[in-house]
């Protein structure tokens, strides 16, 4: 199971560059499919992509592509429940959220991001229509995507009480931050699920694969090592897209 969801999300999150956008990938073998149907209330909490590009590109149809697909996936590998509380740790502009609202119906859903558009839009789009549903901003600092935030990602502690939610959830959030960031992130997670809880977490990992990869010329990213233990592929702006070695992660 783990090396098939890995092989689906390096479809979903990674493209080899310069052979455009990634291609999306089927929904998982034996999984229910995602009680997400295409209305016309869904289209209208999509953005224009001309305010949503930073979260991945393909446009509004992989937008949809994409969030239907992680619904299916948090189902059938991380046990999600309609009823459960949700924190989604980097949320975009609601690409993830918008699906889950036709899901989540007796649950509730947290979602919080550093790129206020995204939050602002998700406020204006997704909260009124559905209430259980609440974004805020976060402003923390990141070289690539909030360069002029005031708050340090390594000091900060998530706005929730211990052991609130069931299921916490981050998409290519961990590939845009530096290790203190990720490890205070980590502790964050654990302290805000409650016993038994679940998180799902995407990120680059440095495995020996990856390093065959790599070492060929055939890797989707060029991932060079850095003194401080990640890896980036932008040595001039590192959390442009970060890696790390996968036993480093396994041990957080």
């Amino acid at each position: 199971m783990l090396s098939k969801l890995t092989s689906a999300m390096s479809s979903v999150f990674g493209a080899r560059k310069g052979s455009g956008a990634p291609q999306v990938p089927a929904e998982p073998e034996g999984a229910a499919s995602a009680p997400v149907q295409a209305t016309d209330e869904l289209d209208s909490m999509i953005p224009d992509y001309s305010i949503a590009d930073y979260v991945g590109g393909g446009g509004a149809e992989q937008f949809k592509s994409v969030g239907r697909i992680m619904v299916g996936w948090f189902q059938a590998y991380g046990d999600l429940k309609p009823d459960e509380k949700v924190l989604e740790v980097g949320c975009g502009i609601g690409r993830i959220a918008i699906p889950l609202t036709q899901y989540l119906r007796g649950g509730t859903y947290d979602g919080f991001d550093i790129v206020s558009r995204g939050i602002e839009w998700c406020q204006q789009r997704v909260t009124p229509r559905y209430p259980n549903f609440r974004f805020f901003h976060s402003d923390i600092y990141n070289q690539c995507y909030n360069p002029q935030g005031k708050l340090a990602g390594h000091e900060y502690t998530f706005p929730f009480e211990d052991g609130t939610f069931d299921f916490v959830f981050l998409t290519s959030v961990f590939t845009h931050m530096l290790p203190a960031d990720v490890e205070r992130y980590t502790a964050e997670i654990g302290r805000v699920l409650k016993p038994g809880g679940r998180c799902f977490c995407t990120a680059y990992l440095i495995s020996p694969e990856a390093r065959g990869f790599l070492d060929r010329g055939e890797s989707r990213m060029n991932f060079v090592p850095c003194e401080a233990g990640y890896w980036t592929d932008s040595p001039e702006n590192p959390e442009a897209a970060t890696a790390y070695p996968e036993e480093y992660l396994l041990g957080l």
